[in-house]
């Protein structure tokens, strides 16, 4: 009879090669002898050979009693050993390549062309446990480029000097803190994050997360911009009045010099009402501030200020323009001299909101490969700007002063 091999091998649907729900099958078929080709006995003779002719009133008791008889199965005369051996090594074959299919196994990188910065066009990177490499994919799935793990942690370590790293932040780092894990599920970011892992990752099991790895935060909160402006809210309420500065009495000469004050000064004070989600009580040492005209009284300053990342804290800046006038007044010898001053004072309420942007690297780790790799690594800039910044909210009041036109008084 002839050997029949039913080999049945898929594609996996987790990126590389793996094994279908069908298992590997295999089916044989054989004859029963007769009393023609049995040998070397006729069936007469032999109580082991089963006469397959239906007619015969004993067939169905012989096959059915495997007590009483055994059935001899043998191949066709068409089958011969070397039929056999390539049957064999078809098996192993096709064994082989269900054994590199497997879901969960590692990818083979040597057709991976090896790079020593970030591609462009990355938006994700893969890593394993039992490799020396980070592959770098577009966001179809292409590989890119591998790279040494070292050289990828060097390139995104946020406190490097890698200019390739720069261009893909918001900010160096001068104003940053570490960012959590709880920080960055609170941001609008976090849902795309978590969708992209579940769905372009094909994940169905659970996975871990990291925002710091290898003892280095590679995930920060930073603050998202070089200057804050400050707003002006409601009317200014505004006073002139005058200042004097006294003088001395006038020596022989007749002529006596004196001193006041001109310029302007302005002082804020501002309470955090809306603590920002990430970068929780960062103390921001020095940020610049622009802070808005009162009235006549001033005009638009920008100068820097520390503050809190804190609901309930308070910060407050005075900020001086002033200078000293001299004047020089004649008059008769004796005479007591002084300088008025006209000065304006304003007061108006304010506000603004400082911005704290997540950047930087996140990775995803999951028990077994998901499209080929054990780790994902994912920069924060694949998510807009506003979903991954959280904005830190005050309100206070600009107090402003300045000095105007100026007149001498003299008197005995």
């Amino acid at each position: 009879m002839p050997l029949e091999v039913d080999a049945h091998h898929e594609r996996g649907n987790q990126g590389g090669l793996g094994m279908s729900k069908r298992p590997l099958s295999f089916t044989l078929t054989a004859s029963v002898g007769s009393d023609e080709n049995c040998h070397p006995t006729p069936c007469a003779a032999a109580p082991r050979c089963i006469k397959d002719d239906p007619d015969d009133p004993e067939y169905s008791s012989k096959v059915s009693s495997p007590h009483r008889y055994l059935v001899l199965i043998r191949l066709s005369t068409m089958v011969h050993l070397n039929l056999l051996a390539a049957v064999l090594s078809a098996l192993a074959l096709v064994s082989s390549a269900a054994s590199i299919s497997r879901p969960g196994s590692a990818r083979d990188l040597s057709s991976v062309d090896i790079v020593t910065t970030l591609p462009a066009e990355a938006t994700a990177f893969g890593s394993d446990n039992d490799t020396d490499w980070t592959v770098a994919y577009d966001k179809d799935f292409k590989a890119l480029g591998r790279l040494k793990n070292e050289d990828f942690h060097a390139l995104i370590d946020p406190s490097g000097n890698s200019t390739q790293l720069a261009a893909r932040q918001v900010t160096r780092g001068r104003h940053c803190t570490e960012l959590s894990v709880g920080e960055l599920q609170s941001l609008p970011a976090w849902s795309d994050l978590d969708g992209y892992v579940k769905g372009s990752l094909a994940s169905r099991g659970r996975y871990n997360v990291w925002t710091n790895w290898d003892g280095a935060d590679r995930a920060r909160a930073c603050v998202a911009d070089d200057h804050v402006s400050i707003e002006r809210t409601g009317q200014a309420q505004c006073n002139t009045g005058e200042r004097t500065f006294n003088g001395d009495r006038v020596g022989r000469s007749g002529i006596l010099r004196l001193e006041a004050l001109s310029g302007s000064g302005t002082t804020i004070r501002e309470s955090i009402t809306r603590a920002a989600s990430i970068g929780s009580r960062y103390t921001v040492p020095s940020i610049d501030f622009d802070i808005p005209n009162i009235g006549e009284a001033t005009t638009p300053y920008r100068d820097s200020i520390s503050f809190s990342n804190e609901l309930g804290k308070n910060f407050e800046k005075t900020i001086s323009k002033e200078s000293t006038r001299s004047v020089d007044v004649r008059s008769e010898f004796g005479d007591y001299c002084s300088m008025i001053v006209e000065t304006t004072t304003c007061e108006q309420q304010s506000r603004g909101r400082v911005g704290f942007v997540a950047d930087g690297y996140i990775r995803f780790g999951f028990d077994s490969r998901v499209r080929d790799h054990s780790y994902w690594h994912l920069p924060l800039s694949r998510e807009s700007r506003d979903k991954r910044t959280s904005y830190m909210e005050f309100t206070g009041s600009i107090n402003s002063h300045g000095y105007g036109r100026y007149r001498s008084e003299c008197h005995k």
